[in-house]
Parts: C-alpha cells; sequence; structure tokens
C-alpha cells in the first residue's frame, strides 16, 4: 500500500482515507510573566491555552519604596536601641549611687561599732581600776552592781542608737534604687 492510498489516522485519532497531513498542537500566546509586580494577582485567562497576564511594574519604582521601608525599619530600631542603652546607664547610675551611699553608711556603722567597743573598754579598765582600790567586800558587791546595772542602761542605749543607725544606712542605701526604679518607670509609661 502506498502513503496515499492507505488509511492515516490524524492526530485526534480519526481515520482518514487520505494522505492527510497531521495537524499541529495550538500554541500557547507567550506571556511577560517577568514585568509583574510581586504580590499581584495575575488576570484570569480568557481562553484555554492561554498564560496568565500580569501587569508590568516600575521596578525603580519597586525598589527605591522597598529600600525606604528598609531605612524606616533601621531607624525605628536603632532608636529603640538607644533608648534601651539609656535607660542601661541610667540603671548603672543609680547602682552606683546606692553603692556609695551603701560603704559611707557601713564605714559609719563601723565607726560606731568601734566607738562602742572603745567606750566598753574603757568602762571595763575604770571598773578594774576602782575594784583594786575597794577596802572591803562589801564596797566591791556594791561597785560591781553599780556597773552590771549602768552597763545594762548603757547597752540599750548603744543598741537602740546602733538599730537606728542601720535603719538610716538600709534607707539611704535603697532610697536611690527606688527613686531610679520610680522614674523608669514611670518613663516606660510614657513611651
Amino acid at each position: 500500500m502506498s502513503a496515499e492510498t492507505s488509511p492515516i489516522s490524524d492526530i485526534s485519532g480519526a481515520a482518514t482515507g487520505s494522505a492527510a497531513t497531521p495537524k499541529k498542537p495550538a500554541q500557547a500566546k507567550r506571556i511577560d510573566v517577568a514585568s509583574a509586580p510581586m504580590g499581584t494577582e495575575p488576570k484570569k485567562p480568557s481562553k484555554e491555552g492561554e498564560l496568565p497576564n500580569f501587569t508590568p511594574i516600575d521596578v525603580t519604582k519597586f525598589f527605591e519604596e522597598s529600600r525606604e521601608r528598609l531605612k524606616e525599619a533601621f531607624d525605628q530600631a536603632n532608636s529603640r536601641f538607644d533608648t534601651l542603652r539609656g535607660a542601661a546607664r541610667d540603671a548603672s547610675n543609680v547602682c552606683r549611687e546606692s553603692q556609695v551611699a551603701c560603704l559611707s553608711g557601713l564605714k559609719e556603722l563601723n565607726e560606731h561599732v568601734f566607738d562602742l567597743v572603745q567606750s566598753e573598754i574603757d568602762r571595763s579598765h575604770d571598773f578594774l581600776r576602782s575594784a583594786s582600790e575597794v577596802e572591803g567586800v562589801s564596797e566591791l558587791v556594791q561597785l560591781q552592781a553599780d556597773y552590771l546595772r549602768d552597763s545594762m542602761e548603757t547597752q540599750a542605749e548603744q543598741a537602740k542608737a546602733f538599730a537606728e543607725l542601720a535603719t538610716s544606712l538600709f534607707k539611704a542605701t535603697f532610697e536611690p534604687l527606688q527613686h531610679g526604679f520610680s522614674t523608669a518607670l514611670e518613663n516606660a509609661r510614657k513611651r
């Protein structure tokens, strides 16, 4: 059989009795997708086999807008970092002030303790000197009773003074911290 007389099927599968040439598949229309803006929806194809159509964008404008957004974000982050750095500096200064107050208060407290010990040593020395000069037991008993009574009164007064000094030290130490944290809280509420 020759090609002209034999039945040939076309692409659709239908048999023909003549030597027909096969049909070419339909060509899809070419659309410029690279020029489509990011985030835009393509237009729906109107015909079957047609590719989506994107609207073109200005790449320079897109780059400039992206650069401006990035600059704004950087400026905002830099501003927040400066705020945080300032708050850390303030906290450091508050702690330093508190430390200075604490150290000066401890120095004063130590001086007070040394004064108490020195006065107690002097009182004991005076008692021993007086006790060595007594002539009788009754006089020694009376001297010792007076010494103990005087010691109790003195120690009660010294304990009260020591407690007042310790309380003032505690207040002086933590007052800068309390004031600093109150100020920081107020500043945080303002922002």
